[in-house]
Order: structure tokens, then C-alpha cells, then sequence
């Protein structure tokens, strides 16, 4: 097993900051780009519930300024804090994309229609690096947004981490655990989609991660499907 997920396993907990992370996660949302917007306008994103995975112990409020840098190490004890970086390789905090990688993978699991897709904030449609080799698959919408998808096929744990590390940094990350309506499919080829499927997508969204503290950590979102 990898060492950050060791690290995280024995050292990280979920942190539940339900009551302050709302307006931050829409705000977030309305800063990205079409997908995200049409997630705040058609799901009311304050009946959900919200957790964050910190090291244990860490003070609530120091949780609570989603945007600040370093936040978690200055809640974090010097012992604990010494220790994530002796067995993190030197690094202050380990790769949090293996926190959420078993969240995305177990949501894929559920059904072959669910999928999660990741904005890219800093590409455009056309941009040669898009398709190199090794990239994972993208659609377009409007010429303007990019888009990149993990489906079933592509749901091992390394597999998914990859692509989190890969699309963005892991600051600006918006992915959203979502499915496709039954005559909606994604194709290899860099298909261009419709308004009318960016529509459904977001509206089918269960979850949401976005990144925290500077890339320190992710926020993730939980639809309450009994009231939304």
C-alpha cells in the first residue's frame, strides 16, 4: 500500500463542517464553469451534508476558514505534525486524492450510469496537451469548457487518484459524482456535448468535491436525496 495512504489511514478522520462550509462550496460553484453553475442553480446545496478529512484531534475552527493556507497545521500538535512528515516522505501533508479516491470509487460501483467528472479550469477546447497520450477522457461544451471523466471501466483506486492529480490543482478541483440520463453516452473521442446534457448531469449530481486549504485538503458535498 502506498505510504500517503498509510498515513492517512492511521492519522486522518472525516471531520463533519456541515454548518460552515455552505456559502464557501457555493461560492466555489459559482466561480467554475458551466457544470458548476448549473449545480447551484438546480440542487439546494444547503440540505446536504458536508465533511472534510483532517488529522485527529485538529479544533473544529480551525476547519472552518475553507481558503486559508496551512490551516490544518496550525491545529495539528507538533508530535503528530512531525510525525505526518517522517512517514510522508518529507511532506508536510500526503496526497489527499487518495482520501478520495475509494468515496469515487464506491459511487461508481453503485451503477454503470454513474460517473465523475472534473472541470478543468485552465484548458480550452483544442488545446494540444488534451489529448496527448496517457490523458484521461474529456468532453467539450460550448467551445469553451473542458471536461474530464472517470467512469466503471476506469474505477481502481491508483486510477482515479491519477486523474484528480492530473486534471487541476488539487485548489481549484470541482468534481462531481453524478450519472447519465439512459440515452446519454460518452464516448472515447472528445464528444461535444448540449446544453440540454449538462442540464441532466447536473441535476443527477450526489456529490461534490472541491479542494480546501490551499490543497491541503478536499470538501465533500452529500446530497440529502429524502429532501432533495
Amino acid at each position: 500500500m502506498n505510504t500517503c495512504h498509510n498515513v492517512i489511514n492511521k492519522y486522518y478522520q472525516f471531520v463533519d463542517v456541515t454548518d460552515g462550509g455552505f456559502d464557501f462550496l457555493l461560492k466555489e460553484l459559482r466561480y467554475g464553469e458551466t457544470l458548476s453553475n448549473l449545480v447551484a442553480k438546480y440542487i439546494l446545496i444547503e440540505s446536504g451534508k458536508l465533511e472534510t478529512f483532517a488529522p485527529q484531534n485538529i479544533e473544529l475552527s480551525a476547519l472552518l476558514d475553507f481558503r486559508a493556507t496551512y490551516n490544518i497545521g496550525q491545529g495539528v500538535s507538533e508530535n503528530l505534525l512531525q510525525t505526518l512528515k517522517t512517514e510522508s516522505a518529507s511532506r508536510a501533508f500526503p496526497e489527499m486524492d487518495f482520501f478520495v479516491a475509494p468515496i469515487v470509487q464506491d459511487f461508481l460501483a453503485q451503477s454503470e450510469q454513474n460517473i465523475c467528472i472534473l472541470e478543468d479550469i485552465d484548458s480550452s477546447p483544442g488545446d494540444p496537451g488534451l489529448t496527448a497520450s496517457g490523458m484521461p477522457p474529456m468532453f467539450t461544451f460550448a467551445e469553451v469548457d473542458v471536461y474530464f471523466y472517470i467512469d466503471r471501466k476506469r474505477s481502481t483506486i491508483d486510477t482515479i487518484s491519477k486523474v484528480f492529480s492530473m486534471v487541476s490543482p488539487m485548489w481549484s478541483t470541482r468534481a462531481f459524482l453524478t450519472s447519465l440520463p439512459k440515452e446519454l453516452t460518452l464516448s472515447e473521442a472528445n464528444q461535444k456535448m448540449e446544453m440540454k446534457d449538462i442540464e441532466a448531469i447536473a441535476q443527477r449530481t450526489q456529490k461534490i468535491i472541491v479542494g480546501v486549504y490551499d490543497g491541503e485538503s478536499y470538501l465533500v458535498w452529500h446530497r440529502d436525496l429524502a429532501t432533495n
